[in-house]
């Protein structure tokens, strides 16, 4: 059963805001956001994405769309990610983050948690490269073409 009402008068109660102030907010009466609070009524579809700027809240979580098994599966799943940092398997890391990004697609964390996996096993690719840097052949350069200090020439 959607409780959008219940929840437009919880975040206006525990933000102190009467349902003039956010009728005045939405140019509606009081009398609309009433109704939607009893449940006799609910709110234009059009007015939901200025109910969540409002409440600085997501659409989803004014909708009560959210589910409580997704947090605890990506709880589960957040657990194995650092046990794979622990481990230092980047590229099981970068697996995980991978599988969770399927089923959940904009969660921008786990994003986060791939490019981080990424970046990780680049920098852990790179540092294999002095070894090959070693064994190239360079002549040297006269005094007068030197490079200055820092800036390398390959």
């Amino acid at each position: 059963m959607l409780k959008i009402g219940e929840k437009i008068k919880e975040l206006r109660k525990a933000q102190d805001v009467t349902q003039e102030k956010l009728a005045d907010y939405l140019n509606i009466s009081y009398q609309a956001v009433s109704k939607w609070e009893n449940g006799l009524a609910l709110p234009d579809i059009t007015l939901l994405p200025q109910l969540a700027s409002f409440f600085v809240v997501t659409v989803d979580e004014l909708l009560g769309v959210t589910k409580p098994e997704q947090s605890e599966e990506l709880t589960q799943y957040e657990k194995q990610y650092f046990k794979f940092g622990r481990e230092g398997k980047v590229l099981e890391k970068i697996a995980l983050c991978r599988e969770v990004l399927k089923k959940y697609p904009r969660n921008y964390q786990w994003m986060l948690n791939l490019a981080y996996g990424l970046v990780s096993y680049q920098r852990g690719k790179s540092r294999s490269l002095p070894a090959l840097e070693s064994e190239r052949c360079t002549l040297p350069r006269p005094q007068s073409q030197r490079l200055p200090c820092g800036i390398r020439d390959y």
